[in-house]
């Protein structure tokens, strides 16, 4: 496996797209302390490391890789670039949700439709936060009424609700294991 940093295109696209999520530039403060690697391979997985781990890991690139395995099995997998393009993983559902201050929370028969892998939709007074900063097409992350993130969403406001569009979700393991075999 081959490890590599970021260069400054890849970390603004990575940065754009989580803060696009988070409605605030709170992941690009916190790169400050972190450093982002990926992993190239059949697409190029992204990692956020501690930026102690980060000297660690130049000094074993050029020798021990079974050792690369031991820093990156306790870090955080924020996605993976897939033809230029950023996505978020379901891994990183949990930490970007303890970033996040405003996801749509959705009632229980909502959250079981959208696990299913369908589209949303909810009328504006349903809404537990003010919906008016939320731009056509803008990502959002979604949370079940128990607060646990479950996936995210693009977002398109209409006149008395929102549409949220599923992109990724939490059963998409389990729709993908009905295919595999």
């Amino acid at each position: 496996m081959k490890y590599s940093k970021l260069i400054d295109e890849e970390i603004i696209t990575v940065t754009n797209v989580i803060n696009e999520i988070l409605k605030s530039d709170d992941f690009s403060q916190m790169l400050n302390t972190h450093s982002l690697i990926k992993i190239v391979d059949r697409r190029d997985d992204i990692y956020l490391i501690e930026a102690s781990d980060s000297l660690h890991l130049s000094n074993l690139m050029t020798g021990k890789s079974r050792q690369n395995f031991k820093i990156l099995a306790f870090k955080t997998k924020l996605g993976f670039f897939i033809r230029q393009e950023f996505r978020i993983g379901i891994e990183s559902l949990r930490f970007i949700a303890s970033l996040c201050s405003n996801p749509v929370i959705l009632s229980s028969r909502q959250e079981q439709k959208f696990i299913y892998g369908k589209d949303i939709r909810i009328r504006l007074d349903e809404a537990k936060k003010v919906q008016e900063n939320y731009l056509d097409g803008s990502l959002i992350l979604i949370s079940n009424n128990k607060g646990m993130p479950i996936g995210y969403a693009k977002v398109f406001p209409k006149e008395d609700f929102l549409q949220l569009k599923n992109i990724v979700d939490i059963g998409i393991y389990l729709r993908s294991e009905k295919t595999a075999f």
